[in-house]
Formats: C-alpha cells, sequence, structure tokens
C-alpha cells in the first residue's frame, strides 16, 4: 500500500516536471516568454534604426516566436522598404537572444513610424531568405537564423 502511494507521488511529480519543459517554463532561470522581453529590448537598444520592438514566445511543441519591429525612416531604403543593412543586422540580433531559447520557428513582421507595413522582400533575397508571399514578413527556421548568428 505503502509502495504504491510512493510510486503515485513519483508520478505526479514527474508529469509536472514534464509539463514544465515541455510548456516552455523553467524553474531555474528566466522563461522563454522572459527572453522574448529581454530580446525585444536588446532590439530597441541597438543602433539598427528599431524604435520599438514585440517580441511575443507561443507555447507550442517547438516553440513559436513572434517578433514586430517598428523601424525609423533611417532604417529604411529610398524607396521605403527595409534596407539590407538593417534587416541583416536585425537577423543578427535574432539569432543570438534565440539561441539560448527553445525556439522552432521565428516570424518577423517590420512597420513603419506611421504603422504601415514595411516590405522586406527585397532584403530578404539579398540576405538568401524568401519573403512570405506578401513580401512584409518572414518565416524563419533555427536554420535559417543559425548562419547570421555573430555576423
Amino acid at each position: 500500500m505503502m509502495r504504491s502511494v510512493a510510486r503515485r507521488a513519483v508520478l505526479i511529480v514527474g508529469a509536472a516536471v514534464l509539463a514544465l519543459a515541455l510548456s516552455g517554463c523553467s524553474v531555474f532561470g528566466p522563461s522563454q516568454s522572459d527572453r522574448a522581453d529581454a530580446l525585444a529590448r536588446v532590439l530597441e537598444s541597438s543602433d539598427i534604426g528599431v524604435t520599438t520592438a514585440e517580441a511575443t514566445y507561443q507555447t507550442s511543441f517547438g516553440g513559436d516566436l513572434t517578433v514586430t519591429v517598428t523601424l525609423a525612416p533611417a532604417a529604411l531604403d529610398p524607396a521605403g522598404r527595409v534596407s539590407t543593412e538593417t534587416l541583416t543586422r536585425i537577423l543578427n540580433v535574432l539569432a543570438t537572444e534565440t539561441s539560448t531559447m527553445r525556439v522552432a520557428t521565428t516570424y518577423l513582421y517590420t512597420k513603419d513610424g506611421d504603422g504601415q507595413r514595411v516590405s522586406l522582400a527585397a532584403a530578404a533575397e539579398e540576405n538568401g531568405l524568401r519573403a512570405e508571399k506578401s513580401g512584409y514578413s518572414l518565416v524563419l527556421s533555427r536554420t535559417d537564423l543559425t548562419g547570421f548568428a555573430n555576423g
């Protein structure tokens, strides 16, 4: 009888630890959401031309991260699109900051100071990536970002 109670207690504790691990939570450090918030602060404090940034971690099997940045006019090319240099630098920050996160896919969206979406298709192509059909977002796998780490 006592053995089955102890076994049941071990199973309950094990299930709780597994649930925490799968949800992206950590009892020994910052949560994935905390790390996403820190990523947004890094983007905002950089000299890339990001005036505001929002990063949201969605708990899933692999972990998804959605990042939306508002860009200063200087971060855009003459045609009003995200410049290649700006995108490269943003990707470098994303690669570096997500290296300690459990993120399988990162979704990147860009807009200008008026809240209008800004195309990143040309800059993505220059970086060897392909923007989504609309040209206003990138879907990046961990592999896509690896090449931009410390770049």
